[in-house]
């Protein structure tokens, strides 16, 4: 019991400074952490709300709005949490749309930019070295 005491009377300031430093570090994680999971809460309704603005008329029997939708189309490229998803989802609206060309040249120019774009980002070092590889094992010499 006397080495404990004479041990805490010796480095308690070194023991306090520890346990406030220790607790500092703690409530700095806390921090990020609780403005990491709002970030991703705000994310995950921004991206929600933008993939309704670009299939969803506003309202019903309305004619959609295409400078919105080209708006909406370049907001989903700073989304890259959710590029399989958007790339999916922008395929498919681009052969939807691709029957009725003749009313949205420009938002099938903005799609095609914006699926470049995801593609590029998305296509890794890795994945563009694979691609070349099975393409020169596929090719005939």
């Amino acid at each position: 019991m006397n080495e404990a005491l004479e041990l805490f009377s010796k480095y308690g300031t070194t023991f306090s400074a520890i346990g406030a430093a220790v607790a500092f570090v703690w409530s700095v994680f806390q921090f990020f952490s609780v403005r990491a999971r709002e970030a991703r809460a705000r994310d995950f309704e921004t991206f929600h709300r933008l993939i309704k603005e670009l299939v969803e008329p506003p309202s019903k029997g309305a004619s959609l709005y295409i400078d919105r939708q080209c708006a909406v189309l370049f907001e989903l490229r700073f989304f890259p949490r959710y590029f399989p998803f958007t790339l999916r989802t922008l395929l498919a609206l681009k052969r939807k749309w691709k029957e009725s060309a003749a009313q949205y040249p420009r938002i099938l120019e903005e799609l095609d930019i914006t699926i470049r774009f995801i593609e590029m980002r998305s296509n890794t070092a890795f994945q563009r070295i694979a691609k070349k590889l099975r393409f020169l094992s596929s090719a005939e010499f």
